[in-house]
C-alpha cells in the first residue's frame, strides 16, 4: 500500500454513515512543543485527523467545524504553511503542511482545496496580530539559557580557586578572607565581561525584539489566534526548561480552560517566561498559577549543581 493509499484508507475509516471524505492532505499536528505526523481531511461538518507513526495509525480525532477564527501564515522557506485554527469550543489546533509532498501526488491538488474549504467554514473576522494588541507583551527570550549557563558555571569558579589556593599555600580557609577578596576582585571583571552583554541582550529581548507569544490584557490572555478570558482559566502550570543528552524542551505553561457550560480543554504555550508567569498572577488567584509538581525543587537543584560539582572537585 502506498503512502497515498494509507492516507485515504485511514481517513475513510473515520467516516460515519452518509459522510464523504474531502480534500485529504498530509502534514504535522503541533501541540505545545510536540509535533505529530498526520493525515487531515474534511467531511461537511468535521475536521478529520489521523496521527501516524511510520505505517501505523496511533490516534484518530474528529473535530466539529465550529470555528471561531483561522490564521494562515506562509513561511517563505520551503513554502511551509502554518494553519492556526481557533474553535468556539475546545482547544485550538495548529497544522503545518507543504503544498507538495513527494510520496503523495494528490497533495498539490488537494492542499489549495483544503485551505479554501477551511476558510469557507470560518466567520469573516480579522484576527489581530499579537504585536497589534495593547497590553503587556510576553516575548520569547533567546538569551536566558546561555545567560544561565554562564551564571551557573563562572561564579562557582571563585570558591574553587580559593580552596585550591588555600591548600597550595597550606593555610586555613577560615583565616584567609583577604585571599578570597583578592581572587574575587581579580575574577569579577572577567566574569562581568561575559555576563553583562548577555544580560543586556536578554533585557532587550524581553522588552523590544523578542517574538511575542502572548499578551496579558485586562479582560484576558491573548495567544496566537486565541483569546482566553480570565474567568475561563481554571489553572496554569509552569514547566521549566528540560534538557538531556537527546532532548530539549523549552519552558512552557499548561493552561486548563473551563468555559461555562462548555467542555474543559488544555492549551500549551511554549517558551513562556517567569516574567509572564508573574503577570498572570496579577489577574488570577495565587493558587491558580503554580509550578508543575516537582518542578521547583528540580530547578533549584539543577541551578546549584555546577556550584556543588566545583566545590567537590576543589575539596577532593
Amino acid at each position: 500500500m502506498t503512502a497515498k493509499e494509507r492516507m485515504i484508507q485511514a481517513l475513510k475509516d473515520m467516516l460515519e454513515n452518509g459522510e464523504t471524505l474531502m480534500h485529504p492532505i498530509y502534514g504535522l499536528l503541533v501541540q505545545g512543543g510536540r509535533q505529530y505526523y498526520g493525515y487531515f481531511g474534511f467531511t461537511e461538518d468535521f475536521l478529520l485527523i489521523a496521527l501516524v507513526s511510520g505505517k501505523t495509525i496511533t490516534d484518530t480525532i474528529r473535530v466539529p467545524l465550529d470555528i471561531n477564527s483561522v490564521k494562515i501564515k506562509k513561511i517563505i522557506f520551503l513554502n511551509e504553511h502554518v494553519i492556526d485554527i481557533s474553535f468556539n469550543e475546545g482547544a485550538p489546533c495548529r497544522i503545518t503542511a507543504f503544498p507538495k509532498v513527494l510520496a503523495i501526488d494528490s497533495q498539490k491538488e488537494n492542499f489549495p482545496k483544503f485551505l479554501s474549504y477551511l476558510k469557507s467554514k470560518t466567520p469573516n473576522k480579522n484576527v489581530p496580530d499579537l504585536s497589534q494588541i495593547i497590553g503587556t507583551k510576553i516575548r520569547r527570550q533567546y538569551f536566558n539559557f546561555i545567560l544561565y549557563v554562564f551564571l551557573a558555571t563562572l561564579p562557582p569558579i571563585i570558591p574553587m580557586i580559593f580552596i585550591l589556593e588555600c591548600e597550595k599555600q597550606n593555610i586555613s580557609i577560615w583565616n584567609s578572607w583577604h585571599l578570597l577578596w583578592n581572587i574575587t576582585t581579580e575574577a569579577l571583571p572577567t566574569i562581568a565581561a561575559f555576563i553583562l552583554p548577555l544580560f543586556l541582550l536578554s533585557v532587550c529581548s524581553k522588552f523590544i525584539f523578542g517574538k511575542t507569544i502572548a499578551v496579558v490584557e485586562q479582560k484576558g490572555l491573548y495567544l496566537d489566534n486565541t483569546f482566553i478570558p480570565w474567568e475561563d482559566i481554571k489553572s496554569v502550570e509552569y514547566n521549566a526548561t528540560h534538557f538531556s543528552r537527546f532532548n530539549f524542551r523549552a519552558a512552557y505553561i499548561t493552561i486548563t480552560v473551563a468555559p461555562v457550560r462548555k467542555r474543559e480543554y488544555v492549551v500549551e504555550v511554549s517558551n513562556f517566561t517567569l516574567y509572564g508567569l508573574r503577570k498572570l498572577k496579577k489577574h488570577l488567584p495565587n493558587q491558580t498559577v503554580r509550578w508543575a509538581k516537582g518542578e521547583l525543587p528540580l530547578t533549584i537543584f539543577i541551578a546549584l549543581l555546577p556550584t556543588i560539582i566545583f566545590l567537590l572537585i576543589a575539596l577532593f
